[in-house]
């Protein structure tokens, strides 16, 4: 029982932000000591409790705000996914017989930045460029994996998809990989048909046809907070998958 108790506690939200207090009020504790190693060996001036638990809340202050203005999104490997296109066309979900790469991001807290709050809304946009360095393709806005919107709500411990491009299955050549672009947000559909009819159909652009080897430029961003990252994203048969890279140098 109380090793149940002990896994539901490590795997709550609330844990995240316990340890990340703990680490605060530590650090705080490390600045304090050495501001009074500093008066006592340096400056040879009298030490006070006063004086170090001044020291201690105003760094446990500044550093608890610098934690929550530093509110971020967990960028995790890129990976494949089985999907498929959802029946009313807004959107993919998985499983399915289509293969997508796709970057999950993680909504948690670590000592050094909190969590983005749950009511903000996210969303992306995705750039891909060839080995050149020319835009080929751009999606305003891209779609997240079993969202029917662009714009997405993202709770705290959980981890959405963003889909950085697909391709039917079996995985056919870099010529037929696609990346889908979000549909207005006007309201749901019932089916494809009518999606096709009032224009809520998303898009699915074609990549290229030139190079199997793209560098994406993925943007997410919220209120206050945005993201910014350059994938090299391989659009093989054999190995497809995307890693991050510096490009541009």
């Amino acid at each position: 029982m109380l090793a149940q108790l002990w896994n539901d506690v490590k795997g709550n939200f609330k844990w995240d932000v316990i340890k990340a207090i703990v680490a605060i009020c530590g650090i705080g504790g490390l600045i304090s000591g050495a501001l009074a190693a500093v008066l006592r060996w340096w400056l040879v001036l009298p030490n006070t409790i006063k004086l170090f638990l001044a020291v201690w809340a105003v760094s446990v202050t500044i550093l608890t705000l610098l934690w929550r203005l530093n509110a971020r999104l967990i960028a995790l490997t890129p990976r494949l996914e089985f999907v498929s296109q959802r029946s009313d066309g807004t959107g993919y979900k998985k499983p399915g017989n289509d293969t997508a790469i796709v970057i999950p991001f993680l909504n948690r807290s670590r000592w050094w930045h909190a969590a983005l709050p749950e009511s903000l809304g996210v969303a992306a946009h995705i750039e891909f460029f060839d080995e050149a360095g020319s835009q080929i393709e751009a999606t305003y806005p891209a779609m997240w994996l079993n969202e029917p919107y662009c714009r997405i709500s993202f709770p705290i411990g959980e981890v959405k998809e963003l889909i950085l491009a697909l391709t039917g299955e079996p995985i056919r050549p870099f010529s037929e990989w696609r990346v889908p672009e979000c549909h207005t947000q006007s309201g749901k559909v019932k089916d494809v048909i009518q999606a096709h009819e009032r224009g809520e159909m998303l898009s699915l652009k074609f990549l290229t046809n030139k190079s199997a080897t793209l560098t994406a430029a993925v943007h997410v961003v919220a209120r206050g907070y945005a993201y910014k990252r350059h994938y090299k994203v391989y659009c093989e048969a054999n190995e497809p998958g995307a890693e991050v890279t510096n490009w541009p140098m």
